[in-house]
Parts: structure tokens; C-alpha cells; sequence
């Protein structure tokens, strides 16, 4: 899941996404507001959930050989539906420093997971 969600930041329009402690990530938009960015990851949120991600079976090939072997354990994997949300902050006076912008992009994150997950919350 972590690969699948990765290579959908890998390939940002603006801003780049770091991995950032186990299942996180941090998306740095550089001279961007959270009026500008919301609706962005909203965008990114809602491709990220209609994406279906199958979970291959755990007698799949080894990445690049048998090709046939390869889709036949993707069939028989299940489907499951991933989710992610974001905590957006931006830089203010009274948020100088870039470690007290990430922290509050930290406390919005954590309210997106505590009233549901799949969200966007500014902080």
C-alpha cells in the first residue's frame, strides 16, 4: 500500500512528497496557501479511493518473471479500498519556523483520522 500510495505523489503536478516516519508522508508546496492547496489533495484524496488496489496472492511470482504467473496472482487477490487523508497548514506569523508549520499540519492530519479518515483538514 505504501508503494501504491507513493507512486501516486511520485507524480505530483506542484510541490514534492517526502516519506516521513512509518505511514506517513509530507507534501512540501512551496509558495502555496491552504486556499490553493485543498483542493489539490482533495483532488489526489478521491483518485487515491477509486483506485482499486487488489491484494495479490502470497504465492505471487517475484517481480519481472513469469508474467503469466504474475496476473494470474493478482486475480486471485482481493480488493480492499485505501484510503488517505491530509493535514494542510501553511506558514503565518505566528507560524514561522517550518517545524511549527509541520506540526500543525500534524494536528490537522489527526483530526482528519479522528472524525472519519479520508479527508482534508486545514490547521
Amino acid at each position: 500500500v505504501l508503494r501504491f500510495v507513493a507512486s501516486r505523489l511520485s507524480k505530483l503536478p506542484m510541490g514534492q512528497a517526502y516519506r516521513f516516519g512509518g505511514e506517513e508522508f509530507a507534501i512540501l508546496i512551496p509558495r502555496s496557501d491552504v486556499a490553493a492547496a485543498k483542493p489539490w489533495l482533495d483532488t489526489l484524496r478521491k483518485e487515491i479511493a477509486d483506485t482499486p488496489f487488489i491484494l495479490r496472492s502470497r504465492h505471487r511470482p517475484k517481480r519481472g518473471r513469469h508474467k503469466e504467473a504474475l496476473r494470474a496472482a493478482k486475480k486471485e487477490g482481493r480488493r480492499i479500498r485505501v484510503t488517505v487523508s491530509f493535514g494542510v497548514a501553511e506558514r503565518t506569523e505566528t507560524r514561522r519556523r517550518p517545524m511549527e508549520v509541520l506540526e500543525a499540519a500534524d494536528k490537522a492530519l489527526y483530526r482528519a483520522k479522528r472524525s472519519g479518515r479520508n479527508k482534508v483538514v486545514a490547521g
